[in-house]
């Protein structure tokens, strides 16, 4: 009997151990998903499709490259459509920190729902850049991190898992 109260209190023991590692694991990812949300932030611009004073339409995008006095921003081909065809509409940015500026469109491609844009930056004036990383070491079931302004709401974040590589049907 003695031997059995000595297993189950090593058993319970090993257990509160197990159960104490799994919290310490979940809040280790818990704080790397916060540090990614925080170093992401400053990155993220909202894109603004104006005419005149009034905002028609909105979207993310986010600072990737820096030339110069030039920065470079990847947004969405849905967020711009509507500048295509209405030479009347322009595009405007807010950055994190509130600052305003007009932006030009570079390039889109209406398939993959991808555009580029930019805007002619103050000289010695500072941006975060995003960091851009090697795709080809993504894998089916990575942890994903989104950060954006969906519906106007600033710094949202999302967090997903990449369900598959390679679709050929992109935009489709």
């Amino acid at each position: 009997m003695k031997r059995f109260i000595l297993f189950c209190i090593c058993l319970l023991s090993l257990c509160s151990l197990s159960a104490a590692d799994s919290i310490s694991s979940a809040v280790a990812v818990q704080d790397a998903f916060a540090q990614v949300a925080q170093a992401g932030a400053p990155t993220v611009v909202r894109v603004d499709v104006v005419q005149e004073s009034t905002i028609i339409s909105f979207g993310s995008g986010f600072m990737f490259r820096r030339d110069e006095n030039r920065v470079y921003i990847l947004t969405n081909y849905h967020v711009i459509s509507s500048i295509i065809s209405n030479k009347k509409l322009n595009l405007r940015l807010t950055l994190h920190d509130d600052r305003q500026f007009p932006a030009t469109l570079l390039g889109h491609d209406q398939r993959t729902d991808l555009a580029v844009i930019c805007f002619d930056a103050p000289e010695n004036s500072r941006f975060q850049l995003a960091q851009m990383g090697d795709s080809s070491q993504i894998k089916v079931g990575n942890w994903v991190i989104g950060i954006g302004n969906p519906y106007g709401f600033n710094n949202t974040v999302s967090v997903g898992i990449v369900s598959a590589l390679g679709r050929a049907m992109l935009g489709a």
